[in-house]
């Protein structure tokens, strides 16, 4: 009797977990989809050749004005990691057709404790559906989180940009966050200067290939 009640105990368990999981799934990707709505809308009103900048919470709380006189497409999720971004960055990417790409990820990744191997990989495959020259922000130092860590996850997005040509770009400091990660006011300000002086650099090359070997190197800001 107690074996047939623990066993019914499990399958319940297993059931609304599995449910859980499904669910936010489901969930996630009904978001994506309103998400890449609104961004379509946008580009009706704006047209394509913007700026679509990938992320999650920190680009998707953020007010963007325009930069470098290009209308910024906020294609941020709250939450994400590189691997939850693949499928949503690719839609977004063939939805709005951009001459220019941010990529801002990897907090996360670090919040909720990742494989630098696994995550590099991810990451990598994330920047390479762009075929130009990416624009990609480092992530915050966060104080809950090993620091050692972050910063060997931002020698991973400095090297990404550095061998397509890119720029990779300072992220936030713990002072310019309001809660250790998302940009306070004036954070949020020195966030899109730093953008805008990026996007001053290295022109897009859309038709190169990701790892070609043209093209300026690539350099910090």
């Amino acid at each position: 009797m107690m074996i047939r009640i623990f066993t019914l105990l499990v399958a319940v368990a297993m059931a609304t977990l599995i449910g859980f999981v499904l669910g936010r799934s489901g969930r996630w990707q009904d978001y994506e989809q309103r998400r890449l709505g609104v961004m379509q809308a946008i580009v009706r009103q704006v047209g394509p050749g913007q700026m679509l900048i990938v992320g999650d919470s920190i680009v998707e709380m953020q007010s963007l004005p325009e930069i470098c006189g290009l209308v910024p497409i906020n294609a941020g999720i709250s939450g994400a990691r590189s691997q939850d971004l693949l499928g949503f960055s690719s839609a977004a990417i063939a939805l709005t057709g951009p001459s220019r790409i941010v990529f801002a990820v990897g907090v996360n990744d670090l919040l909720q404790g990742t494989d630098l191997k696994q995550w590099t990989a991810q990451t990598t495959e994330l920047v390479d559906q762009w075929r130009g020259k990416p624009i990609i922000i480092g992530i915050t130092a966060i104080k809950k989180a090993d620091p050692a860590m972050a910063e060997r996850m931002n020698a991973v997005l400095r090297d990404l940009a550095t061998k397509r040509g890119g720029i990779f770009v300072k992220g936030l400091s713990a002072p310019e966050t309001y809660d250790g990660v998302h940009p306070s006011r004036a954070g949020a300000k020195a966030w899109q200067q730093r953008l805008a002086a990026a996007c001053a650099g290295p022109q897009p090359a859309l038709n190169a290939a990701p790892n070609s070997s043209t093209g300026s190197a690539g350099s910090d800001t």
